[in-house]
């Protein structure tokens, strides 16, 4: 947008709405990265980060128009632990549930139940 903007008033702000994202972007990535220092000196403390990746179709094809055609969309999320520096990945297709809010809190729920870290608070 920057690039094909002709307006110079307009092309200012995105370039200073860009700025501002990329600081925050930057301060985040910062927090992370100390926050996960610090979870690995501490036993009380752990840091989650958690993403679900592309969906993948099955059977595995070629963008185009098959792409839009696919038979069953699999999904694939991510629960990355900054103490022990592991990612889980629990991936099911679309018969067994969406990719929603409540597929994510059972993900979540699960690894809290589960994989965590006794004596995390």
């Amino acid at each position: 947008m920057i690039n094909a903007e002709l307006d110079i008033e307009l092309k200012s702000n995105l370039i200073e709405e860009k700025q501002q994202r990329v600081e925050k972007a930057s301060t985040f990535y910062t927090d992370l990265k100390n926050l996960s220092k610090e979870s690995r000196l501490n036993d009380s403390i752990e840091v989650l980060s958690f993403d679900y990746q592309q969906n993948m179709p099955l059977p595995h094809i070629p963008c185009g128009d098959v792409f839009y055609k696919r038979q069953l969309w699999s999904y694939n999320c991510c629960v990355y632990s900054g103490k022990l520096r592991q990612g889980y990945f629990f991936m099911y297709d679309e018969t067994i549930g969406k990719k929603g809010q409540n597929e994510v809190i059972s993900l979540i729920d699960y690894y809290l139940k589960n994989l965590l870290s006794q004596g995390v608070k």
